[in-house]
């Protein structure tokens, strides 16, 4: 079993017991993981605990060749053939401190505080995303009084760095063909079971650009779109959230000036910067004639305004307070630009990539089913413009469709596709399966109210473990106690969440070995 080591959390743990003393061992895990640095890329050590705390367990003791830990834990006597339960966390955090804050991730361990019925971290994330949920999994194994069939807990690394550590696992070689029902903890609001999310397919498009010396006695302009609110390109896509790119390009393409014949060549423009946020910013470098510069930009900036009206008046929430800022350069920063065949061909191609939601699902009718994200563009000074594009679905097939179209239609421009990073396999909602209607049946009896069943359209580590064993039919759900402010120095974990989530975990494991 873990052990703590330091005074800090040796006192918080005494502390903690105090106050909640229901699940001992869920403390004393979670606080032995603060002791451990684990940031994402460095999870040697906070692997080999886990190995070794499942040895002190009793449980037989596997690894893969990437880090990821399963420790099986025997059934009890008289229910050995049961299905099997998998309890599951990922043992990487994402590592966030304060400007001022001198603390080195690699070194030196977190120093967690209690805030009233929180527990908070010192500057720092705290690191309850996911190991609260390994602490949790651990826990529920040390009860040696609890009634269960086969448990394997399966811990895997780099969740947070792109679900590493679960596409890297190889059907047969870390759980067992008897493995059923997959609980996977790391949701991160207690009072919901999510029962389903979209996999992914994340393409990076390479189209060829054409360009020639910059054009003699053109005006050049850096025109910049900021402050829109953005979000994430799953959670967030169906709420409609403005994509900088997409106005910026539509800014170029659709105003009066270019629509009457003005030329206008492109030095450079990005926008975007992650795969999964709906880009929030982009900028543009351009010139055009001298003579039709002023009457270009009033052009621009009739596009976005309108724009602006269109969506305060449908209540997109779209936006926060878009800004347009322009400035007039002396000279291009490059002396090649985009020739103007190539500029339009450029801005076409971002203009027919959808941004949004492609299909509502059937059989939940609140989530989206399948969506695509123009994520990140750039048209550098020399070489190809890229445009990554990152589509979800919970739909195996429409991710595949969804492929395929991309790659098909950067041919059309004499361009490739390529992985921007391996593909992720959907969950699909399966809400009359034995393991859901267990969970909230269990939740029901003992907190005398109903779960809320939450499909989300983002990426989960479930449907990746789902597709790596076929051949098992594996039900899942995810479940996780409250950890607010996730990624961020604000991170706190809901004390009393952790101890009706253990509650749950037990009961939960005890009515599947019925």
């Amino acid at each position: 079993m873990a052990e703590l080591h330091l005074d800090n959390t040796k006192k918080l743990y005494e502390e903690l017991c105090k106050q909640y003393p229901q699940c001992p061992a869920v403390w004393r895990n979670f606080l032995a993981l603060t002791e451990i640095p684990r940031p994402s890329g460095h999870t040697a050590k906070v692997a080999d605990w886990a190995a070794e705390v499942g040895k002190k367990l009793g449980g037989s003791v596997k690894r893969d060749h990437l880090g990821n830990v399963c420790i099986a834990i025997p059934a009890t006597k008289g229910k050995e053939n049961v299905p099997g339960v998998v309890l599951q966390a990922h043992l990487d955090m994402v590592p966030t401190k304060t400007a001022d804050q001198k603390h080195d991730f690699l070194t030196d361990p977190i120093v967690p505080w209690i805030d009233g019925d929180k527990m908070r971290a010192t500057n720092t994330t705290l690191g309850g995303d996911d190991g609260s949920g390994v602490a949790a999994c651990l826990a529920v194994a040390e009860e040696k009084d609890l009634v269960h069939g086969p448990l394997e807990l399966l811990f895997t690394i780099d969740e947070e760095i792109g679900l590493v550590g679960a596409l890297g696992m190889k059907d047969g070689e870390l759980l067992s063909k008897n493995a059923k029902y997959l609980v996977n903890v790391d949701s991160e609001d207690w009072g919901e079971i999510t029962l389903s999310c979209a996999g992914g397919v994340d393409r990076l498009l390479s189209i060829p650009m054409h360009r020639a010396p910059q054009t003699e006695g053109w005006t050049h302009f850096h025109v910049a779109l900021a402050n829109f609110k953005g979000g994430h390109s799953g959670v967030d896509i169906s709420i409609g959230r403005a994509n900088a790119t997409k106005w910026l390009v539509d800014m170029l393409l659709e105003n009066t000036a270019t629509l009457a014949g003005c030329e206008f060549r492109i030095t450079k423009l990005s926008g975007g910067n992650a795969h999964n946020a709906i880009p929030s910013f982009a900028e543009v470098e351009f010139s055009v004639p001298a003579e039709k510069a002023d009457a270009f930009l009033a052009a621009m900036r009739v596009v976005f305004h309108r724009k602006c009206n269109v969506a305060t008046a449908i209540e997109m929430t779209a936006i926060k307070e878009p800004t347009m800022e322009v400035t007039r350069l002396d000279k291009p920063t490059c002396e090649q630009a985009l020739t103007f065949s190539s500029t339009r061909s450029a801005l076409e191609f971002i203009t027919g990539l959808h941004h949004g939601v492609w299909r509502w699902s059937e059989a939940v009718p609140s989530l989206v089913e399948t969506s695509q994200s123009v994520s990140v563009t750039n048209i550098p000074t020399e070489g190809d413009m890229t445009v990554e594009v990152f589509a979800r679905s919970s739909i195996n097939e429409s991710l595949t469709a969804l492929g395929n179209f991309l790659g098909a239609y950067a041919a059309l421009y004499d361009g490739k596709q390529s992985l921007k990073s391996p593909d992720c396999p959907g969950w699909p909602a399966e809400p009359d399966s034995r393991l859901c209607k267990t969970a909230c049946e269990v939740f029901r009896n003992l907190f005398h109210k109903d779960a809320k069943l939450v499909p989300i359209h983002a990426g989960l580590e479930c449907g990746i473990i789902i597709n790596k064993f076929p051949d098992n039919k594996i039900e899942a759900i995810s479940i996780g106690p409250d950890v607010k402010n996730p990624h961020t120095v604000q991170e706190f974990l809901g004390l009393p969440s952790c101890v009706q989530m253990f509650d749950f975990m037990r009961t939960l494991v005890t009515e599947l070995a019925k």
